[in-house]
């Protein structure tokens, strides 16, 4: 079993910032320092000193966090797997669900480590959490630890304003020849360099704590790290959730359950056609309409009627895009009336989960 998911990493990757950091420290000391420019080839011209600087400085402006990207989630061997995101399964993974404007969002972390995973229904977080092995809606206490926003800002800011005095050292100093601007370009770019590799190297003194659904977080900054955790603060999904309406099974029918785009299209495709047990199952023309036109019907669901409607009632493109009133919506009906769920599968596989944090 798998869900598509799109994975929102919350770690930074800062082995390159340390070794590029390092290298141009150990290069700054020994061209500055220890007046070693011949030896490295560099010659002695004051000319060097700004590029020699920003190598060193550079290096604390190379950490990054990955960007939010689509796989499927996994479970093998007690082991979560979603990319790159890997997260074993023991009794010291905590887990908690919120829900998004549009879709779930699932916070996870073992230790201070973790991420977000945003899905498109509230069946593919309950398979998901099904298979981890975790009760619904949730287990324990999730913490996440990430860049505080202020501390990253400084950090950078220094090390920018850092390499901007160092070469304008070399410019003035170095090829125009004005030695009177010698303190005000180079003690500048030494403190200020000093300053940001400071802050980088004591990071992790400066972090912000995030706790998804404890309500106790203030600074999250406006990256989408701090929008998932606002989301757990205002509306995370608790035991006490009413129960799914009986009424609305006939729409839950046209959800995917945990399955990947090709099996639900072709469940969706023999629904229509009453083969393998569907048939009474799938809704008439005139409920299928309706459900296309339900703002609060799933996503999911909206999109199989409009597939059904276009394959099985011959419904127009255009009146489909025309009834489902919701531009995103919209977007993807070329694709979900496609006769060929192969194909179609293959271009939802590669799209991000429909999901949204707040209208």
């Amino acid at each position: 079993m798998s869900v598509r998911v799109r994975v929102v990493p919350v770690d930074e990757h800062r082995m390159l910032a340390w070794l590029v950091g390092l290298a141009g420290g150990a290069l700054a000391i020994a061209y500055l320092g220890l007046r070693m420019g011949h030896a490295l080839g560099l010659g002695t011209s004051k000319a060097m000193v700004g590029p020699v600087l920003s190598a060193w400085i550079g290096g604390t402006l190379l950490s990054w966090r990955r960007r939010p990207y689509v796989a499927r989630a996994e479970i093998q061997g007690g082991v979560l797997r979603a990319g790159a995101l890997v997260v074993p399964l023991d009794g010291g993974v905590a887990v908690h669900v919120a829900r998004g404007a549009r879709g779930f969002s699932i916070a996870l972390s073992r230790g201070h480590e973790g991420a977000f995973l945003e899905v498109e229904t509230e069946a593919d977080a309950r398979h998901l959490l099904g298979a981890m092995g975790v009760p619904w809606p949730g287990r324990g206490a999730v913490v996440l630890e990430a860049p505080h926003p202020g501390v990253r800002f400084a950090q950078r800011l220094s090390a920018a304003a850092g390499i901007t005095s160092a070469m304008l050292y070399s410019l003035f100093v170095g090829l125009l020849g004005d030695h009177d601007l010698k303190g005000v370009f180079g003690f500048p770019a030494l403190v200020l360099g000093g300053i940001a590799s400071v802050l980088f190297m004591f990071d992790a003194g400066m972090r912000q704590r995030l706790q998804p659904g404890a309500g106790t977080d203030r600074v999250f900054g406006g990256s989408i790290v701090g929008a998932h955790a606002r989301l757990h603060d205002m509306i995370p999904v608790t035991a006490g959730d009413p129960a799914p309406d009986p009424a609305v099974a006939r729409v839950r029918v046209l959800e995917p359950a945990g399955e990947a785009p090709r099996a639900w299209l072709e469940r969706i495709d023999a629904l229509g056609r009453g083969e393998g047990g569907y048939r009474g199952d799938a809704p008439a023309a005139e409920e299928l309409v309706s459900i296309l036109e339900d703002e609060t019907a799933s996503a999911s669901a909206r999109l199989a009627s409009a597939r059904l409607l276009a394959l099985r009632h011959g419904r127009a493109e255009d009146e489909l895009r025309a009834r489902i009133g919701d531009d995103v919506l919209a977007r993807r009906i070329r694709v979900v009336v496609e006769p060929d769920p192969s194909a179609a599968a293959e271009e939802l596989e590669s799209a991000p989960p429909l999901f949204e944090l707040v209208r």
